[in-house]
């Protein structure tokens, strides 16, 4: 998480802040990212398919509900 996502966030929103803060950042990742990966698993495997239908009717024009 810390490798991928950390440079990512700080290119889009903290592009000229100094190292020691994308350092922190990098840091926060890391010790947080995976939790919230374990989160977000727990989600789709609760949610998944309602969310995925809606995802679908929103594209494909669903039944209108």
């Amino acid at each position: 998480m810390a490798i991928f996502l950390a440079p990512a966030l700080e290119r889009r929103f903290m592009p000229d802040s100094p190292a020691e803060i994308q350092a922190g950042v990098s840091f926060l990742v890391g010790c947080f990212g995976l939790k919230l990966a374990v989160i977000a698993q727990r989600l789709i495997d609760n949610r998944g398919e309602s969310l995925a239908n809606r995802v679908i009717d929103r594209i494909a024009g669903g039944d209108g509900k």
